[in-house]
């Protein structure tokens, strides 16, 4: 949900070579024509890369450089993103996170939800030092949610922000069977507490189907 007619947020998933899913979900500071622009760059890298046997650290570090070019023609845009390698047969996952919204873990039929505190320097950084790799299970009923930080950042009629804990306690009251019902329950939580939308929005859920069998 573009704030304008463009925006910076960016996310692609895609098959990898060994059978597991990739994602990458990133954030390009500010919105409109130019942050829109930075995103398409970004999307080239990652579309090539994609395909390849390349883990969740070496596509971040790949697309760092496209903002470390940029930054040489005096272009200072910075990017917050998440990279996941995720074994859709087990659950397992890797990640790595540059500077962006922790991701979301929540329980089967929303009870329990908590957010996965790992997190490294923005990309257009420039840190030498590989992102660090963290790794987890998703379990059979299990959600893992992305997103942007314009749900985070949002603002209510009272001047607060809305918050982590307000967001964490949002994905369990808003959980739902269906991942497109559940979705826009939480859009609607947002707009019931937001006073308007001043940021680009972007959610992506995954969940691990439980077996019945």
């Amino acid at each position: 949900l573009f704030m304008s007619k463009m925006g910076g947020d960016y996310y692609d998933y895609f098959k990898l070579p060994s059978g597991n899913l990739g994602i990458f979900f990133g954030d390009v500071a500010g919105h409109g024509i130019p942050a829109a622009m930075l995103m398409a760059m970004v999307k080239a890298v990652i579309a090539a890369a994609g395909s390849d046997e390349m883990h969740p650290q070496q596509l971040l570090v790949n697309a760092n450089q496209v903002l470390l070019e940029l930054k040489k023609r005096n272009w200072r845009r910075m990017m917050t993103a998440v990279c996941f390698d995720v074994d859709m047969q087990t659950g397992a996952f890797s990640f790595a996170n540059a500077g962006h919204c922790y991701p979301g873990l929540v329980k089967p039929e929303g009870m329990g939800a908590v957010l996965i505190e790992r997190s490294g320097m923005p990309l257009g950084s420039t840190s030498k030092k590989m992102p660090a790799l963290y790794s987890g299970v998703l379990l059979p009923g299990e959600t893992l949610v992305l997103y942007t930080d314009g749900i985070i950042e949002s603002v209510g009629s009272a001047g607060e922000q809305f918050g982590y804990q307000r967001f964490t306690e949002l994905l369990q009251s808003a959980w739902h069977s269906d991942l497109e019902v559940y979705w826009r329950n939480i859009i609607d939580g947002y707009r019931n507490w937001a006073l308007c939308q001043d940021d680009d929005l972007t959610f992506l859920l995954l969940r691990l189907e439980e077996n019945h069998d």
